[in-house]
């Protein structure tokens, strides 16, 4: 019996700790000043960040999409208005979902935690 209850305490300790260790999900707004398809990378500009901030976009993970379609990496061009959820992972800013021509961007872009 005590050696289930110590099973279970190290179990949920390891589940704590775990999640304890995820990066925090960001939002920034802004406008895409490159997109560099072959390396999966976008560059943003936001008026409340500089310099420009470079995005991954990882092939499975990122969710992109344009007015509310899915879309790829070729549908996303310079001068466009994006959201930007990303995370911080070693060193680098990881896209999560890239809004394209969205409604709800606040004046002025910028980087907000929801």
């Amino acid at each position: 019996m005590n050696k289930r209850l110590l099973c279970l305490a190290v179990g949920l300790g390891a589940l704590y700790d775990a999640s304890a260790a995820l990066p925090v999900q960001q939002r920034i707004t802004g406008i895409v000043q490159s997109v560099d398809a072959a390396k999966h990378t976008l560059i943003l500009n936001s008026p409340r960040q500089a310099p420009p901030m470079e995005f991954a976009i990882v092939e499975g993970r990122t969710r992109l999409r344009c007015e509310g379609t899915p879309a790829r990496i070729g549908q996303i061009k310079s001068g466009q208005a994006v959201r930007i959820y990303y995370r911080e992972e070693l060193g680098k800013n990881v896209a999560i979902d890239i809004a394209v021509n969205h409604l709800d961007q606040p004046a002025g872009g910028g980087i907000t935690q929801p």
